[in-house]
């Protein structure tokens, strides 16, 4: 029997009834690791988050015990997302290089 592939960590899914009875209200799930191992053919154990409903931060780590053919994967990207502290720190400032710079000068130019 061919089944659907193991969730990778990272991937946010979806988790719904019809990858589990037990989730009658759906979940956003943050994969840490899956694991097929023995278990019922096209069955997985997945350890992770389970996310808040925006899907933007943890509430809970879990593990939960899923059919892959019922999992959901979410690929879009909220259009209002805001970056976290530390990405924020890692994004150039918003200023540019004066050409002065080159000639030894320490002034910096806003941008116009």
């Amino acid at each position: 029997m061919v089944t659907a592939a193991l969730p990778r960590p990272s991937d946010l899914l979806r988790i719904t009834r019809a990858a589990s009875p037990q989730f009658t209200q759906p979940i956003w799930f943050r994969v840490i690791s899956a694991a097929e191992g023995e278990t019922s053919d096209g069955w997985a154990w997945l350890e992770g988050y389970q996310m808040c409903p925006d899907g933007r931060e943890a509430v809970d780590r879990r593990a939960i015990f899923v059919r892959l053919d019922g999992l959901q994967e979410e690929v879009k990207i909220c259009a209002d997302y805001v970056p976290s502290t530390t990405q924020r720190h890692l994004q150039a400032p918003p200023y540019s290089r004066s050409p002065d710079l080159a000639r030894g000068s320490s002034v910096v130019a806003k941008p116009q």
